[in-house]
């Protein structure tokens, strides 16, 4: 008697247990405050067109379009590690020769108004991450980080 009824108090025990959990799970995957990944196609495609705008003013050294692109507060981080602000950055690239590039996206997560943009260049040597986020005005690049990227042996 004792053993059943040890039993059947651990299998309430249990239900109860697997009901607060799927409480508590409901709770921080829905409703305002939820982290959860939305995938839009909408702001897919904004984030690729803008990766085009992006790679064109860059080529052709257009500093006026590279400050609508970029926010205020836009960090761009070299692949040695060098970190450096919006201007520094546009002004490094204005002052480049940079030859014609593709890139291919690999990935774009839109987690609210915030996208995030992984790709590389064509031949595979080099990738970028890089996060927008849309305000009023549209999308705005707030970070970039460069990656070499060593072919396998």
């Amino acid at each position: 008697m004792i053993l059943r009824n040890n039993i059947n108090f651990v299998r309430a025990l249990n239900r109860t247990a697997a009901a607060f959990m799927m409480l508590v799970t409901t709770a921080c995957t829905t409703g305002p405050h939820a982290n959860t990944p939305v995938t839009s196609a909408t702001a897919r495609a904004q984030l690729i067109a803008l990766q085009d705008v992006w790679i064109a003013a860059e080529i052709a050294g257009d500093a006026k379009t590279l400050e609508r692109i970029f926010d205020k507060q836009f960090l761009s981080t070299w692949a040695s590690g060098k970190t450096i602000d919006r201007q520094d950055y546009i002004d490094a690239i204005v002052g480049a020769d940079i030859a014609p590039f593709k890139v291919v996206t690999d990935r774009v997560i839109v987690h609210g108004d915030t996208g995030l943009v992984i790709s590389r260049t064509e031949d595979g040597g080099t990738k970028f991450t890089w996060i927008a986020i849309n305000r009023d005005s549209g999308w705005r690049v707030i970070s970039q980080t460069f990656s070499n990227v060593k072919k396998p042996k």
